[in-house]
């Protein structure tokens, strides 16, 4: 029931902050993505432009619930790996599983945060892709 309430509040939040003008529009980042210049040319074609746009769009739905299930797994699959790992190293030196947590947490943050360089553009590039790709097709 808590959850339930912290996401309505949230949501509600968002709301008034849209109202406000503090925060865009989905709309908005939408159509800014759409018209990022890498993308901007994509689904241009009179003829096939929307067509190819939907055809995407239909794929990334189709791919999107595969892609959750493989991240799952992955994190699945690392947390075994730390569990067995890392934990066990801590525990032996007498550290609280809370603080190694906090420590893994941090140290995977800052890995990606120093590597914004690879994967950033690349996960701009797909998300304005998509977004071109809604804006054409129902347009």
């Amino acid at each position: 029931m808590r959850v339930v309430a912290v996401i309505f509040f949230g949501a509600v939040l968002a709301g008034f902050a849209v109202h406000e003008g503090r925060v865009q529009s989905p709309t908005q980042v939408v159509e800014q993505l759409a018209n990022r210049p890498e993308v901007e040319g994509r689904f241009a074609d009179p003829e096939q432009g929307r067509f190819d746009a939907t055809v995407f769009l239909f794929t990334c739905i189709i791919l999107a619930p595969i892609v959750g299930l493989g991240l799952v797994l992955v994190a699945a699959i690392a947390m075994m790996l730390l569990e067995g790992t890392v934990f066990q190293v801590s525990r032996r030196i007498g550290l609280p599983d809370k603080l190694t947590a906090v420590a893994v947490l941090a140290s995977a943050v800052g890995i990606a945060w120093s590597q914004t360089e690879l994967w950033l553009p690349r996960s701009m590039r797909l998300l304005g892709t998509i977004a071109r790709a809604w804006v054409v097709s129902t347009t």
